[in-house]
C-alpha cells in the first residue's frame, strides 16, 4: 500500500474543518482514508471534534469521545433522577421501602433473639434487607445457644454450635471413649503382629550372634583384663 503524503494546504484545511465536518466528507475532499485523517488530527495536530449537548445544545469540546452531555446538564439530570427516585420510594412504587426509626429500634432489640422470618412478617421488609441492615449498618449478630449446656455463643462464628468449654471437654474425653471402644481391635492387631514376627525375630537374633561372636569375645577379654588390674 502506498500512502500519499500530506501537503501544507491539506493540513491547513484539516485544521479548519476537522472539528465541524464529518470524516467521510473530509476523506472525499482530501483524498485520504478515514484512519489517516483521524491519526493525523488526534496524534500530530491534537484536534478534536466539537460536539453539542443533547439537552442545552452547548459545545462539549475537551471531554471524552463518548460524551454527549455537558457538565451542568449532567448534574441537573442526576439531581432530578434522585428526586424522582425518592418521590416514588415514599409512595412505594419502586418495590423498596425506607426504614423508619421505630423499625430500627425494634430491629435492634429483637434481631439477636428472633428468626428472620418472624422479623419479615412484623416489619414487612425482605430477609436480605433485614440482614444487610443488621450486619453492615447496625453491626448486630444472632445469639445462638450451645446444644449441650445452653449458654449463648454470640462472640463465636456464625457456624458455631457448641461453646468453648464444651468443645474442650469433648476433645479430652474423645480419646478415652475411642480407646474403650477400640481395645479389642487393638489387642487383636498386637497379638497377630507378635505371631507373625516371633519367628522372624528369632532368626534375626541368631544371625546377629553369629556375625558378632568374635567381636563379643574380644570385648569380654578386654573387660576382664581391666578388672584384674
Amino acid at each position: 500500500m502506498i500512502y500519499p503524503n500530506w501537503t501544507k494546504e491539506e493540513i491547513e484545511l484539516l485544521k479548519k474543518n476537522y472539528p465541524f465536518i464529518e470524516n467521510e466528507l473530509l476523506s472525499k475532499n482530501l483524498n485520504h482514508s478515514i484512519s489517516s485523517i483521524i491519526t493525523k488530527a488526534n496524534r500530530y495536530l491534537n484536534l478534536k471534534k466539537f460536539k453539542t449537548c443533547r439537552y442545552c445544545g452547548a459545545s462539549v469540546n475537551g471531554l471524552a469521545n463518548n460524551s454527549i452531555v455537558c457538565d451542568n446538564c449532567r448534574i441537573e439530570h442526576v439531581k432530578n433522577r434522585k428526586k424522582e427516585y425518592y418521590a416514588k420510594n415514599k409512595k412505594g412504587l419502586m418495590g423498596k421501602r425506607l426504614w423508619t426509626k421505630e423499625e430500627l429500634e425494634y430491629l435492634k432489640k429483637n434481631y439477636p433473639f428472633k428468626t428472620n422470618e418472624e422479623l419479615k412478617q412484623y416489619l414487612g421488609h425482605s430477609i436480605n434487607s433485614i440482614i444487610t441492615k443488621a450486619n453492615y449498618y447496625l453491626k448486630l449478630r444472632k445469639i445462638k445457644f450451645c446444644k449441650l449446656c445452653g449458654m449463648d455463643i454470640m462472640n463465636l462464628s456464625h457456624n458455631a454450635i457448641f461453646c468453648k468449654s464444651c468443645c474442650m471437654n469433648a476433645r479430652k474425653n474423645y480419646k478415652k471413649f475411642w480407646r474403650i471402644k477400640n481395645i479389642k481391635t487393638m489387642l487383636k492387631k498386637s497379638y497377630e503382629w507378635r505371631l507373625k514376627n516371633t519367628e522372624r525375630k528369632k532368626e534375626m537374633d541368631r544371625l546377629w550372634r553369629l556375625n558378632n561372636k568374635e567381636k563379643k569375645r574380644a570385648d569380654d577379654r578386654a573387660y576382664y583384663a581391666k578388672m584384674k588390674r
